[in-house]
């Protein structure tokens, strides 16, 4: 905690967030008896999931110099376009996937087209194409509605090994993170939101770097829509409303700059 006395006004350290989780898991272990409780756990994990996949899309996007407040209207959008495709059916499952991501990448491509070319404010151009994806959502279904196979939202409450599933998707993102840090991608985006003009100077394209950055924050959030489908079992225009709040709240308790 000794990293606080060293930073500035409402800056958290790794620490301070630290403390907070274990705070956070004491008072609940106190109020919940059984939140040690396999299915207790296998619950908490499900519904994490989707907030850790789509802090990761923000952070990158943060890292670039930018925000993205589209974010949970797009994990709206990559939701309710999988579960339209899947309709129920297993075998359609893996196609219904690559509809989610290939939404998320379509929703961060043109973020990164209106931020990063035609050079709109990020906040401005994120919130108005916020609006876009969720009109958009409600066209493909207007009604919460659809199905998920029982079988992908069994899987995802199951265990294996004695670990959660949802723990395991978790940990998956994880390495996403893990390996796309030592990726050149990545290092660029951190060029850029540290310096864009330094970055430029070193030959860095600028430009493609932050439109990147909205694509893989798409990418994650379409992650976060897939979690979420296989923990509801079911579509809804207004899932991902609160998502893009608490995206930021998790960059900011991260000590993300």
């Amino acid at each position: 905690m000794k990293a606080l006395a060293r930073l500035p006004g409402v800056q958290l350290s790794g620490a301070a967030t630290v403390a907070m989780l274990v705070a956070a898991v004491a008072v609940n272990s106190a109020l919940q008896p059984n939140f040690w409780g396999g299915y207790a756990l296998t619950s908490n994990f499900a519904t994490f999931v989707p907030l850790v996949a789509i802090a990761v899309g923000q952070t990158i996007v943060v890292l670039s110099g930018g925000i993205d407040l589209s974010l949970g209207a797009q994990v709206t959008l990559a939701s309710v376009v999988a579960v339209q495709v899947v309709d129920g059916q297993l075998d359609r499952f893996p196609l219904a996937a690559a509809a989610a991501l290939g939404a998320g990448l379509a929703c961060g491509a043109l973020n990164g087209l209106v931020v990063a070319l035609l050079r709109l404010q990020p906040i401005v151009a994120t919130f108005a194409t916020s609006f876009v994806f969720s009109g958009l959502a409600l066209v493909v279904l207007p009604t919460p509605g659809g199905s998920v196979p029982i079988e992908v939202t069994t899987a995802y409450r199951a265990a294996v090994l004695g670990l959660p599933v949802a723990l395991l998707a978790i940990l998956g993102v994880a390495l996403l993170w893990w390996v796309l840090r030592r990726h050149r991608v990545l290092r660029h985006i951190y060029a850029v939101g540290g310096d864009a003009e330094a970055a430029y100077a070193s030959l860095v394209p600028v430009a493609r770097t932050r439109a990147w950055a909205y694509m893989l924050g798409g990418l994650f959030a379409a992650l976060a829509a897939l979690a979420v489908l296989a923990n509801t079992g079911s579509g809804d225009p207004f899932v991902g409303n609160e998502l893009t709040l608490a995206s930021v709240a998790a960059v900011v308790l991260g000590g993300t700059a």
